[in-house]
């Protein structure tokens, strides 16, 4: 027979409510034990497995969740792989939602209650969490997210991917079902979106991919086609280009992080390079220095090679910051 001390199983693998283990015959002396913790309130789960990121966050606090209650916000974001930025690591607070007439929203420490109103977003079960949808997540930000992360994330929202994997559900819409959205919204941020919508384009495989391209065109340049393959003089494939000018032959690269640490990923993209270069492109490429501290240097390089190759700004008047 089970000692009152001992956790049953389940309780050593997830998280459980305070009033799950009282009925189950756990008693409060077992709860204050030192290899429990208590993330939420009336909440507890074993020490191995205490929350350190945003979902063993929300699968901590979900014990609590009532009816009619469900992730939103940033948090929703984030648990839909938007590039929403993630405060301390994971450790702020959860977004709860409940929807105009559905309730109330919580009350707690760790926890951010909202009341949504207007359109209900739809609520779906990711991973075993009740989670609205990406986009209602992406509209709901319009009114605390800058300008740029909101871009991102609309970029991401629309992004299709060519070889999705097994239950990828991207995209969660394509820019004229962000475009309805943003136009049936009535409420904060709706004029932050449409800004934001302005700049959203599809095929964008990344954030940073994001911001490069709102770098070069906030400085007077023209704007790059997104994510094209690039042909060989006989046809075949040599490469995509993140951010390219097919008039100019020029290629904007972002060189990521990966590519300095994973010697297979760094040498396949340096054939990939070969190749483009073969194929009669030029290519400028872009470390992250290039997009803070050294962003006047990407801004006249790429500035640099359009003029070379021939582009001449419509307003010579109001050139950009680069190259002065």
């Amino acid at each position: 027979m089970r000692r009152p001390t001992d956790l049953p199983p389940a309780f050593r693998n997830a998280a459980f409510s305070r009033s799950d283990a009282l009925r189950r015959g756990i008693d409060d002396n077992r709860l204050r034990r030192s290899d429990l913790v208590a993330p939420f309130r009336g909440v507890r789960v074993s020490l191995e497995n205490r929350p350190s990121n945003i979902r063993s966050r929300c699968e901590a606090y979900a014990p609590r969740l009532r009816p009619g209650q469900y992730f939103s916000h940033r948090t929703a974001a984030l648990l839909w792989g938007l590039p929403a930025y993630e405060r301390r690591s994971g450790l702020a607070a959860v977004d709860v939602a409940v929807s105009v007439g559905n309730g109330w929203p919580p009350d707690a420490r760790g926890v951010s209650g909202h009341v949504v109103g207007g359109r209900p977003p739809d609520v779906t079960t990711l991973d075993g969490l009740p989670v609205c949808d990406a986009v209602s997540a992406w509209i709901q930000l319009g009114s605390v997210a800058g300008l740029d992360e909101l871009i991102a994330m609309g970029d991401a929202a629309v992004f299709r991917p060519r070889y999705p994997k097994r239950g990828d559900a991207r995209p969660f819409a394509d820019l004229d079902g962000l475009r309805v959205r943003v136009n049936e919204f009535r409420g904060r941020g709706k004029r932050r979106l449409a800004a934001a919508l302005d700049l959203v384009r599809e095929g964008v495989e990344s954030p940073m991919e994001t911001a490069l391209r709102l770098l070069l065109i906030r400085d007077g340049l023209p704007e790059p086609e997104v994510n094209v393959d690039i042909r060989t003089p006989s046809g075949g494939f040599a490469g995509r280009a993140d951010l390219y000018y097919p008039e100019f032959r020029l290629i904007v690269e972002y060189d990521g992080e990966q590519h300095r640490f994973n010697r297979e990923i760094y040498a396949e993209d340096q054939r990939r390079i070969a190749r483009l270069i073969e194929a009669g492109e030029t290519v400028q490429r872009v470390r992250i220095e290039g997009l803070r501290s050294e962003a006047p240097v990407t801004l006249c390089d790429v500035r640099t090679a359009l003029t070379a190759a021939g582009w001449r700004p419509p307003n010579p008047h109001r050139l950009g910051s680069s190259c002065r």
